[in-house]
This record gives C-alpha cells, sequence and structure tokens, in this order.
C-alpha cells in the first residue's frame, strides 16, 4: 500500500465575491490533493480562512510568501459544472 502525495501548483480562476474581504476561486472537481496558489503570497494579503462553497468540509490550509497552500480532500462533493467553490477571505 503506497501513500502518494500529489502537490500541484494551480492558476485558478479567482472572483471577487463582492464582499470587502473575500474572493472566490474556481476549481476542477479533478484538483485534490495539495494544492498551491503562488498568487497568494503574504506579501499581497493575509488570508484568515477558507472554506469551501456550500460545504462545511473543513479545508486545511496555510500561506506563506510561496503562496496559498491548500488541502483539497478527494471525497467531496461537486457541482453541476464540475467545479468546486473556494471561499478565501482575508484579514483587516
Amino acid at each position: 500500500m503506497t501513500n502518494e502525495l500529489t502537490i500541484k501548483e494551480v492558476n485558478p480562476m479567482i472572483f471577487y465575491s463582492g464582499k470587502q474581504d473575500e474572493v472566490q476561486i474556481l476549481l476542477k472537481a479533478a484538483e485534490t490533493g495539495e494544492l498551491i496558489v503562488k498568487s497568494l503570497t503574504t506579501e499581497i494579503m493575509k488570508v484568515s480562512d477558507v472554506s469551501l462553497d456550500n460545504d462545511m468540509a473543513e479545508i486545511s490550509w496555510h500561506q506563506d510568501m510561496n503562496g496559498l497552500k491548500i488541502s483539497m480532500p478527494n471525497q467531496l462533493p461537486v457541482l453541476d459544472n464540475d467545479v468546486r467553490i473556494l471561499k478565501v477571505k482575508f484579514k483587516d
């Protein structure tokens, strides 16, 4: 039994959610494992929370100078158009 760790650097579509301190990230359902969003480094803005839209599953994440690292579980529901939406909130 092998336990492979998959790390992917992604360039997802990021949308302003309409809220002052939040953006939404659209990810393809196939993007699972450890994801790194390089455009969201601590030099740009500091993240305070990452959550999956319309799901209470807990998402593990860490932000540093290299980007926002998100651990996406394999067993998460997807929308009809085969995407997942992450909400990223920023500190004031």
